[in-house]
């Protein structure tokens, strides 16, 4: 199982550390289990499961969170605050 999240690090660095810091917890003792951080395109957030995307925030217009990607992320549940993107980018 390996989890890609490809995100534009100046403007998203810290919520995709934190999904994948919860995606690590939740499956530290899963055998093969893999996450990649991956830099992306300006105002990019996408996450994949094996290849196959579960979220994009070009076509959702908003951040993911765990329960957007199909996980129960106690971890990550991001704020409000952090989730809420008004458009506002640093790039």
């Amino acid at each position: 199982m390996e989890y890609t999240i490809k995100f534009c690090v100046s403007c998203y660095l810290q919520h995709a550390v934190n999904m994948a810091d919860g995606l690590l917890e939740k499956h530290a003792h899963d055998e093969g289990f893999t996450v990649r951080l991956m830099p992306g395109a300006s105002g990019q957030f996408d996450v994949a499961l094996d290849g196959k995307t579960l979220y994009s925030k070009q076509e959702s217009g908003r951040l993911p969170t765990g329960k957007d990607i199909g996980s129960e992320l106690d971890a990550t549940e991001m704020t409000e605050a952090e989730t809420d993107d008004d458009g506002a980018c640093c790039c």
